[in-house]
């Protein structure tokens, strides 16, 4: 069934830890290629850090953006638009929040702002095509 979803362009998942473990619960013996864009972004100094220790900001992309030491919005979004341009047809991703969030302004024509105001949910898919998104499945807050 995985194949079939996926298309042509394949299935990708992030080298850490428990975007692996959920491609393997949701896509039970299915290979997938391991790619390292699609880690979360890089938090620098934060790294590790609770999210409660760390400065507000209007969003938590803003938030972890701006870490100290860290890899940054623009170098996140080039991250994420270089591997998004590399789809050679309808694939499925196994990634973060975070990512995802940057993804998916990017397919919708979004400015950053917007792209840190999206639903960050967790337990669902994202269904991205022409310039468009529609939740499948259930979404709990992260």
């Amino acid at each position: 069934m995985a194949q079939v979803l996926a298309g042509p362009g394949g299935i990708y998942v992030s080298p850490l830890g428990r975007a692996r473990e959920t491609a393997a619960i949701a896509l039970p013996g299915t290979p997938a290629v391991v790619d390292p864009r699609l880690a979360e972004i890089d938090t620098g100094a934060w790294e590790g850090r609770l999210k409660s220790e760390l400065p507000k900001g209007a969003s938590d992309l803003e938030t972890y953006a701006a870490a100290p030491g860290g890899e940054g919005l623009d170098a996140l979004m080039i991250r994420v638009r270089n591997f998004a341009d590399g789809l050679r047809g309808p694939s499925i991703v196994v990634a973060h929040g975070l990512w995802g969030q940057v993804l998916r302004g990017l397919a919708q024509g979004m400015a950053f702002e917007e792209m840190g105001a999206q639903e960050n949910g967790q337990g669902c898919v994202y269904h991205l095509e022409d310039g468009r998104e529609r939740r499948i499945g259930s979404a709990t807050a992260e």
